[in-house]
């Protein structure tokens, strides 16, 4: 229904929007064949308008949702879309969207006496690459004292020792946990309990509040605030829109600061995500007090050309929420990590490679890089700016930490503050600093990624991922077909060969082998495609018995016994005509559809060839995948899925024949 008369220049935009989704710590499942839409409808409709609604876009209610007037609905994943049009151009329909999943994104003297204080870099370092903390806590006691940070991630363990008091608690102090105001939107307790070396939401916590001078582990950047753990994420780190959404409302009702170390895909894209960056919208629209700090994403990528959410969120299309900061990660030299995405709507660098905090319970601490925990550290200084001055809103709070930063050589353009945050400078506005030299920040450097094909995990050495030039969620590697064996150890990665049967022992399976039996016959010419014979239809020499002649071995198998030679008559041959072929022509033909292209290999005679599929990077070009095939005048079709965008190049090289080169885009 995209020409109905009902549909508003506003609706117009928002469901002709394209944005591209996601990114932070974990990977994601494949979806269900039924595509689950989120609809935020007039809450004054009653059962039977809401029915209506649904009944009018061809969807059916699955449940209703912890959103307030919004239910979630399903649909056959082919009419999703169409679905979508018709929901956003429904007047009764606030907005409709895909319920997407979200996930989870130097040595010094020590500040305080924690016992893995002198790890904690991001602090304080004599580089200066750190936040300056030690200034900022020195202007008034108890740092971030008063002020609730929601911290809306994983399950948050509230009763590790950096959270809670000791047993009889000393006179005066107080849990740096909410308990009363916490809260679980996650339904599925597959993922029930988190691993202290996966403990997401504990490290989140941590990071910004863990208590300081107690002996426990760490301190955190706002050491004397409280947080309001609210669970979005389950413990393997998945969440949706729906779940996020809703837990970011409840949380901006309970907090001045909420942090969301989550974000989308980056690589994945749909054309109906315009709605997703609505629903965002709408929520940093109805809490303007509240300033809500998010992660950039780790898949080394520019947020300008992929955007992820709520990171790139934009009003109207245009224009960045400003009670939204989106931070990128540095290191501990102060350069912008390779792995960080940089650019579009991010804002401010903080410190995010291997920072220590606490995990699981009792006394645990352990160390996790990411934008996630740059995000924390944020999240912590504004608890501080916010300590200071309990009056400020969430966009005062931004323009603070954004206009404070310390300008770091090589972050110019990467962030809108075009440096990292500093806690000290922060505080300049209700705080006179003279005297005290905060440095100018550390020696920084060049940006480049080290994550080529943006899938989260890390190129090169210390790296783990096996496929760089190609993006998928097992150790960097797709698996493409779905046969449980990925692309890299496949010999057939784009057509299910669990068994990676192969016959002719040539390296490729046999259901991508136009030539299973290795004689040099393609499919078209070869009547018996499992028996190897050097003849012209393929078949082994028979007798007048129909009995095979001594068939030649299959290669890569035992010879077979020679026997003793008979001598045989010589016999002058009779002079063979000399015929003269026509020069052999071959034309490969590309057709792109999104990430599928379709190549079609055609020769004036059957002829096999080796067709190699390359893609550009940098100056060189990298291998996608080699298949052997034969080709005809009828012409072979090679189908390649889930390409990345960027320049291709097919080569068919055959015995005899001049290599023919095609090049594409995707």
């Amino acid at each position: 229904m995209a020409d109905d008369t009902r549909v508003t220049p506003s609706r117009l935009r928002f469901a002709c929007a394209v944005a591209l989704f996601w990114a932070v710590s974990c990977a994601l499942p494949a979806v269900s064949n039924a595509a689950e839409l989120l609809v935020k409808r007039d809450g004054g409709l009653s059962a039977g308008q809401r029915a209506d609604v649904r009944a009018d876009a061809g969807v059916a209610l699955e449940r209703m949702s912890a959103l307030p007037s919004a239910e979630l609905v399903t649909v056959p994943d082919g009419q999703a879309h169409a679905a979508l049009v018709k929901l956003n151009a429904d007047p009764r329909v606030d907005y409709a969207a895909p319920n997407v999943r979200l996930h989870a994104t130097a040595l010094v003297p020590p500040l305080t006496t924690d016992p893995w204080a002198r790890f904690q870099w991001d602090l304080e370092n004599t580089n200066d690459a750190d936040i300056d903390l030690s200034a900022a806590w020195n202007l008034k006691p108890k740092p971030g004292d008063g002020v609730e940070v929601a911290v809306v991630d994983e399950l948050v363990h509230e009763t590790h020792e950096d959270f809670s008091c000791p047993t009889p608690a000393p006179e005066g102090c107080r849990d740096q946990i909410d308990h009363e105001a916490a809260k679980s939107f996650v339904t599925d307790t597959e993922c029930s309990d988190p691993q202290p070396l996966n403990d997401h939401g504990t490290h989140i916590a941590g990071t910004i509040a863990a208590k300081r001078d107690n002996q426990a582990g760490i301190a955190g950047v706002a050491p004397y605030a409280r947080i309001v753990p609210v669970q979005a994420l389950d413990n393997c780190g998945q969440g949706d829109l729906d779940t996020v959404v809703a837990a970011f409302r409840y949380a901006a009702g309970k907090a001045p600061i909420v942090t969301g170390s989550f974000a989308t895909d980056p690589l994945d894209t749909t054309s109906d995500l315009g709605q997703i960056n609505r629903a965002f919208v709408e929520l940093l629209e109805d809490f303007p007090d509240t300033l809500f700090v998010v992660a950039a994403g780790n898949e080394g990528s520019s947020n300008e050309d992929l955007p992820v959410y709520p990171c790139d969120t934009k009003a109207f299309g245009r224009f960045e929420p400003p009670n939204l900061i989106c931070v990128a990660m540095s290191d501990d030299q102060d350069k912008p990590d390779c792995q960080s995405n940089v650019r579009g709507s991010a804002d401010i660098f903080a410190p995010g490679r291997n920072i220590y905090a606490s995990s699981g319970t009792g006394r645990l601490v352990q160390q996790l890089s990411g934008t996630s925990q740059a995000a924390a550290v944020v999240a912590g200084v504004a608890a501080l700016a916010r300590w200071f001055e309990p009056r400020w809103s969430g966009e005062q709070l931004k323009d603070t930490l954004m206009s404070h930063a310390d300008p770091v050589p090589g972050m110019e353009g990467l962030v809108t503050s075009n440096g990292r945050v500093n806690a000290a400078r922060a505080l300049l506005e209700t705080k006179d600093l003279d005297g005290k030299d905060l440095g100018r920040g550390g020696p920084g450097g060049t940006y480049a990624t080290c994550d080529r094909d943006h899938d989260g995990f890390r190129d090169g050495v210390g790296g783990r991922d096996e496929c760089p030039d190609r993006a998928g969620a097992t150790n960097g590697c797709p698996d493409s077909d779905g046969d449980g064996l990925l692309d890299n150890h496949d010999n057939c990665p784009d057509e299910a060969n669990a068994d990676q049967a192969d016959m002719d022992g040539d390296g490729i399976g046999n259901v991508c082998d136009d030539d299973q039996d290795g004689d040099t016959k393609g499919e078209a010419d070869d009547v018996c495609p499992n028996l190897y014979a050097l003849t012209a239809n393929g078949c082994p020499p028979k007798d007048d018995d129909d009995v095979v002649v001594d068939p030649p071995p299959n290669p890569g198998q035992e010879p077979l016994p020679s026997a003793t030679p008979t001598p045989v008559p010589t016999v002058t041959p009779a002079p063979t005509p000399v015929v003269i072929a026509e020069p052999m022509k071959v034309t490969i033909d590309v057709k792109v559809s999104r990430q599928v292209a379709k190549v079609t290999l055609r020769s004036t005679r059957a002829t096999k060839f080796s067709v190699r599929v390359e893609r550009r990077q940098g100056k060189r070009w990298k291998r996608v995948t080699t298949r052997s095939l034969t080709a005809s005048a009828a012409g072979k079709v090679l189908t390649l899925k889930k390409l990345l965008k960027g320049s291709y190049r097919v080569t068919a090289t055959a015995t005899g024949v001049k290599q023919t080169v095609k090049r594409f885009k995707v």
